[in-house]
């Protein structure tokens, strides 16, 4: 069917006029390694980790932890978020990922082999320790930030997690 041309002038025309155009598709933010997952970077506290998730956690809980003693851990999904104790104030020590949708610029994450880890993470060391075969970066002393890929007996990435080293 063809359209009359005033009306293909003003759907075009409609097309243009600012403040019309669709709304951007929001992009995920990407996991960097010794940075953030999904925008959760190490220290923030639970109002930067709602800006950065742009929504409340799905589930809220306290857990007992052997060094830090009782602490916050949010749910958002497939990600938990786990904060260095319980007052509004506390910082994440921790973010873990097991879902597919977290990767890397370079398309890392949940699923990649261990051979994809070691090509598309710069520094990366892969290792079994103690039965648990694992790539990370970053430094093992307390303070600093690492980055660990745990990787299963069929070599694939089954979890990210970025955390502040306790002890």
């Amino acid at each position: 069917m063809l359209l009359p041309s005033s009306a293909l002038a003003a759907a075009a025309a409609l097309a243009l006029a600012p403040g019309v155009a669709p709304a951007p598709v929001a992009q995920p933010k990407p996991l960097v390694p010794q940075v953030s997952i999904r925008g959760i970077q190490v220290g923030m506290t639970g109002a930067e980790v709602r800006r950065a998730v742009g929504r409340a956690p799905d589930q809220k809980s306290v857990r007992s932890h052997p060094v830090l003693g009782r602490t916050a851990v949010w749910r958002f999904g497939k990600l938990v978020v786990t904060f260095d104790g319980t007052r509004s104030a506390s910082e994440v020590s921790s973010a873990v990922s097991t879902s597919r949708s977290d990767r890397t610029a370079r398309g890392v994450g949940v699923g990649s082999t261990e051979a994809a880890v070691r090509a598309g993470i710069p520094g990366a060391r892969c290792l079994t320790e103690f039965g648990y075969r694992h790539c990370y970066v970053g430094r093992r002393a307390r303070g600093q930030v690492i980055t660990d890929f745990s990787i299963s007996t069929k070599g694939r990435v089954t979890k990210v997690l970025l955390a502040r080293v306790i002890d």
